[in-house]
């Protein structure tokens, strides 16, 4: 309901099939991030995404085992940047430096297209991946207190491959069980769409 207006096309990196059918979400986490970035707007229901007439399409790069195996991840950059897409949201992050990670980022890069990435809650200076790879955006996530304003969350990383921070505490995307229910999402993994919603709409204003 928050996101069937705007869903253009899906893929499975898993599995390499294309189709929306193939990208259902086990465990809700896409569906808030899908909800904060691209969430369906003036619809009569829930909250709109930061870009809510954004064209979504959506990749599964999870196993049935609930692991983002980095070769999985890389598959989903390069069909994303040959459907035309000119924003990458990845809300996860891993320890491990692959090359040919790496070589799908470039790939996205030289097709000039947005990479946004979450920063990791690691809260530690740890590299993570793919946020620390050249030309992504890595994210932070802010707490807001209604007496102080925002502040960084200190557990989410904290290093020179984070370039910005954005709202990452009770914003609200898609469920995944629910058409009448909106669910949480928090920390970097929220913060990521919420800044690639707005690199959605500055590219929107001015391509």
């Amino acid at each position: 309901r928050e996101l069937a207006a705007n869903i253009k096309g899906g893929y499975n990196a898993v599995t390499e099939q294309e189709g929306i059918a193939y990208v259902a979400d086990d465990d809700g986490h896409g569906s808030i991030c899908a909800g904060i970035l691209g969430g369906v707007g003036n619809n009569g229901f829930g909250a709109s995404g930061v870009a809510p007439e954004v064209d979504l399409y959506i990749v599964r790069v999870i196993d049935n085992d609930g692991l983002a195996w980095t070769a999985n991840t890389a598959g989903g950059i390069r069909w994303a940047v040959d459907q035309g897409c000119r924003v990458i949201s990845i809300s996860l992050s891993g320890s491990s430096w692959t090359d040919h990670y790496e070589e799908a980022v470039r790939y996205a890069v030289e097709h000039d297209v947005v990479i946004v990435c979450s920063g990791g809650n690691t809260g530690t200076t740890a590299k993570r991946y793919p946020a620390a790879y050249e030309g992504t955006i890595g994210v932070s996530a802010l707490n807001y207190d209604s007496k102080t304003g925002y502040s960084i969350n200190q557990t989410c990383t904290h290093n020179s491959d984070i370039d910005v921070a954005a709202p990452g505490s009770n914003l609200y995307g898609a469920s995944c069980t629910s058409d009448t229910e909106l669910a949480a999402g928090g920390l970097t993994s929220a913060a990521a769409p919420y800044v690639a919603g707005v690199a959605a709409l500055v590219l929107s204003a001015d391509p």
